[in-house]
């Protein structure tokens, strides 16, 4: 996430680790001057290899729109809550996005533990775990 808010001078809203066979990358969402992008950052050197145009945010759902938002204004930053998600749990993060439940906007973060998929939710105006399955 941090090569590709360099890249782009963007705030990172979203971020997810895709496996494949010849090239293992993230997917990383970024939002600046009222537009969201994309970037593929190679996971193996850390390098952004693409980077794409953005979508003027009154083009995604109001959902959507509204989680942008609330990522660009929170107290942590999606990469405070990887950072915390790791350290907090000792494992390896590997995708993040901020959602809504039980009218409770949260960072989801995916982290592998023990070779098993684990989700931790951190609150973005009081950086700290809140709950872990």
């Amino acid at each position: 996430m941090t090569a590709a808010a360099t890249d782009s001078g963007g705030i990172p809203v979203d971020a997810i680790f895709r496996a494949g066979e010849s090239h293992p990358h993230y997917l990383v969402w970024l939002t600046k001057d009222g537009r969201v992008y994309h970037s593929i950052v190679d996971a193996q050197s850390g390098r952004v290899t693409e980077a794409m145009h953005g979508l003027p945010l009154h083009r995604l759902n109001p959902s959507e729109r509204a989680n942008v938002m609330a990522v660009a204004h929170a107290k942590a930053g999606l990469a405070d809550a990887i950072a915390i998600a790791a350290r907090d749990t000792g494992d390896k993060p590997i995708a993040g996005y901020l959602a809504e439940s039980e009218g409770m906007r949260a960072y989801h973060i995916a982290i592998v533990e023990n070779g098993a998929l684990k989700s931790v939710w951190i609150s973005p105006d009081n950086p700290s775990i809140v709950a872990s399955k």
